[in-house]
């Protein structure tokens, strides 16, 4: 059972489902046949539950439920801690899944530590490292410092998608944990499900939609005249949105009613980038957020019947006050894209980085 932190040429974050003949060998051991290909899974450390040693075991990972969670069980806030994936044969990966948190409740999703940064390595290479957004706020603990905590609500317990820039062939991955957002009662570290997207799955994960992955991988390689719209969707043309900035106060707003709070603002254009008119919104839509959907912890959630895709932060203008561009892309049961949309929050010091807003 490997206790050691493992070397960076270890280090990472992908995971896996299995399919068949599972066997959860002890708490910090899990064994699988993924696929038709043996699969080992092990963690650092795994904390021992009251009712029973398996309550928080690794085999919680991949049972599909949001109500349970594997717990790491090393001393402090989970920093440093890890899963390690081993396959006897190799595998093609475009990315994983990821329900971070105990999210059984939100009261357990506060009170215990949830992952905000994650690494991704197969093999002896380094895939990314990725920062996982949520609604937080700041707090001031029993010892007087500042930390950022979940809030209440639903949005916190959401799952994220991460799609790699190209899809990765490796016999081994790991999942470290690099930074944490600290929980209001314990120290333990949680996450409730962790699935791993093979280049070949057509469908979902347990929680995924087939269509929101689809569209990523679409959106991945670029294939923009693939992507397929619905009948008057909503897109926003990114060419005409127009970011009002104060050099002196560093604060930036969108709309024209933000030159009735600061009127010496000029106007910047929101796109640095220069489209041919020629291009439709909705390319340009995702030409320009592209950063912000790809080798990034987005966030998968529902909204009007719709799928919906929250990307990573496109746009952060400002300092003591600032502004954050969070894009959208819906889908309809079809895999049609219903909405193209930019979610904005202004925010000032101190305040929580990473954001998630909620639609």
């Amino acid at each position: 059972m490997i206790r050691a932190y493992l070397p960076v040429t270890l280090l990472g974050s992908i995971t896996l489902i299995a399919t068949t003949a599972v066997v959860a060998t002890s708490p910090t051991e899990y064994q699988a046949n993924y696929f038709g290909v043996p699969l080992k899974v092990q963690s650092s450390s795994t904390l021992q539950g009251p009712k029973s040693p398996g309550q928080y075991a690794l085999a919680n990972l991949f049972d599909g439920k949001p109500e349970t969670a594997w717990v790491e069980g090393a001393k402090g806030a989970g920093k440093h801690q890890w899963i390690l994936f081993k396959l006897e044969q190799p595998l093609v990966i475009e990315g994983i899944t990821l329900l971070p948190g105990y999210t059984k409740n939100s009261a357990l999703l506060r009170a215990n530590c949830s992952p905000a940064k994650i690494t991704l390595d197969s093999d002896n290479d380094r895939l990314g490292t990725f920062s996982i957004p949520y609604r937080s706020e700041m707090s001031v603990t029993k010892s007087g410092d500042l930390h950022c905590q979940l809030t209440n609500g639903k949005v916190n317990a959401y799952d994220r998608i991460i799609i790699l820039a190209r899809p990765i062939t490796a016999k081994q991955f790991v999942v470290a944990i690099e930074e944490v957002v600290f929980g209001t009662k314990y120290e333990d570290l949680a996450i409730s499900e962790l699935s791993l997207l093979p280049s070949w799955q057509a469908t979902g994960s347990h929680r995924v939609s087939a269509n929101a992955i689809d569209f990523m991988r679409l959106l991945r390689d670029q294939r923009y005249n693939a992507i397929k719209l619905a009948s008057n969707p909503q897109i926003e043309d990114l060419r005409q949105k127009i970011i009002y900035f104060d050099e002196f106060y560093k604060t930036a707003m969108i709309g024209e009613t933000a030159l009735k709070i600061i009127a010496t603002a000029k106007q910047e254009p929101r796109l640095t980038a220069k489209f041919d008119a020629s291009i439709k919104p909705a390319e340009v839509f995702l030409r320009a957020t592209y950063s912000s959907f790809i080798q990034q912890a987005v966030t998968f959630t529902h909204s009007r019947g719709d799928d919906c895709l929250i990307g990573y932060e496109s746009v952060h203008k400002g300092d003591g006050e600032w502004l954050s561009l969070y894009p959208v892309v819906c889908l309809n049961t079809t895999g049609a894209v219903t909405r193209m949309i930019e979610l904005k929050h202004n925010d000032g010091t101190p305040a929580c980085d990473d954001y998630l807003p909620e639609l």
